[in-house]
């Protein structure tokens, strides 16, 4: 009989993390079926307009993460050059771009994601896009405010933003495909 592993503390508040972010998503997503501003809706344009609802918040994530970093190396002299520079920029540059770079990341798999769930999903499960899209912007803050804190600091947020985003893949195929 096999023993389950002894988890650091770390990684036992990288597990919290996670199934707090789980339990989130999935009170909200059975909740917007109930709940949702946005009518069922089969029409092509109603669907457009829920994607692009759904995309606005996330996108500004990625704005706020490129206003950051670009704002933090023009004030920062070690850091103006730190991308053409042969030396290394400041540790603040360095997990502002790595916050950059996974939110750039997110973002692009959320597209895809949100494109297809707003095209197939049925009429009354598209209401779960928005509900994804909300997800996604409240788990950046929560990503972006926990990052310098460590793994179990950030794990909520990024948990959060790719869970909501998986589950809501899952769904799209499982209808797509097999309903």
């Amino acid at each position: 009989m096999t023993h389950p592993p002894n988890f650091t503390q770390k990684q036992q508040g990288v597990v919290r993390g996670v199934i707090l972010s789980l339990f989130t998503i999935a009170t909200a997503y059975s909740t917007a079926r109930y709940f949702s501003p946005f009518p069922a809706t089969s029409s092509l344009e109603g669907r457009i307009r829920i994607l692009a609802v759904s995309l606005l918040f996330p996108s500004l994530t990625l704005l706020v993460c490129i206003g950051r970093l670009g704002n933090h190396r023009f004030y920062t002299p070690q850091d103006i050059d730190s991308t053409v520079s042969p030396t290394k920029g400041s540790t603040q540059a360095a997990m502002l771009q790595a916050i950059l770079q996974n939110t750039l990341e997110q973002l692009m798999l959320a597209c895809i994601i949100y494109l297809n769930a707003a095209l197939f999903l049925s009429p009354e499960a598209v209401s779960l896009v928005p509900v994804a899209g909300g997800l996604f912007t409240i788990g950046r803050i929560m990503f972006i405010r926990g990052y310098a804190g460590g793994a179990a600091r950030r794990s909520y947020g990024f948990s959060l933003t790719f869970q909501s985003t998986l589950w809501l893949g899952l769904v799209t195929v499982l209808q797509t495909f097999f309903v």
